[in-house]
């Protein structure tokens, strides 16, 4: 099930790659600007400041994700499941977000949100008593850094 979880997460941490590309670097080309349902130039030239931040957003997620992934491969596991679930949590949380900003934005909530939701839970769900425990307690340890997640 661990593995599954893994390769959930590298897919989903890869998608928000792909998301920071075309908003942070693409964002004006215009198969780019059809995907987000961008219209114009003018629209395109309006919302490419928002576009660039959100795609750094994404891309900050998709890092912590992947370095989770790597510090689990490598036995740092406690780290490493402390930023899966904690990154993934959060694409997931602005999967629901997007969700609610209109019916034309469901296609997009429905792609984000599946991939992450998946290591977090599998990971969740069949962990031990004792592994949850210490899951908990190393995010609430890192509380102070701003990087923190409770049940």
């Amino acid at each position: 099930m661990s593995a599954l979880a893994l390769v959930l997460a590298a897919v989903a941490g890869l998608l928000h790659i792909a998301i920071f590309a075309m908003e942070s670097i693409f964002w004006m080309t215009p198969q780019i600007r059809a995907s987000f349902g961008i219209e114009s130039d003018a629209q395109a030239e309006a919302t490419k400041p928002l576009a660039y931040n959100q795609g750094f957003y994404n891309l900050f997620l998709a890092v912590g994700t992947l370095l989770g992934v790597v510090l689990i491969v490598i036995n740092r596991e406690t780290q490493g499941w402390t930023l899966v679930v904690f990154c993934c949590a959060s694409m997931v949380a602005a999967a629901l977000v997007l969700s609610t900003t209109g019916k034309q934005y469901l296609g997009s909530a429905v792609k984000q949100g599946p991939c992450p939701r998946s290591p977090s839970w599998l990971r969740w769900l069949h962990a031990s008593p004792d592994r949850r425990t210490a899951l908990v307690g190393t995010c609430i340890r890192y509380r102070g850094t701003g990087l923190w997640w409770t049940t």
